[in-house]
């Protein structure tokens, strides 16, 4: 079992890695690796951010890494933060 300690160091290591791989010009493989692992592409959801809130469907991450939300009305927005949370 994990030690708060290690289990932190073992997160913080991770992410230098993949840090360092996204500086040696590796981001597209760093990103398609994150999104076959992402539960929230092909889902409902909901995102808000500050006072604004968009619905739609999560499909999928565009090569920035921000998240491409397809909304209610048919356009493809882009999110790069706020709070997700999946809807049905």
């Amino acid at each position: 079992m994990f030690r708060d300690a290690d289990l932190a160091e073992a997160v913080l290591r991770n992410l230098d890695h993949e840090y360092a791989r996204i500086l040696a010009g590796n981001f597209a493989a760093v990103a398609e690796e994150w999104a076959s692992h992402c539960s929230t592409l092909g889902k409902q959801a909901t995102i808000d951010m500050g006072t604004r809130r968009v619905r739609g469907r999560a499909e999928a991450l565009d090569e920035n890494g921000a998240l491409l939300l397809r909304t209610e009305h048919g356009r493809i927005e882009r999110i790069i933060g706020g709070e997700v949370t999946l809807t049905k």
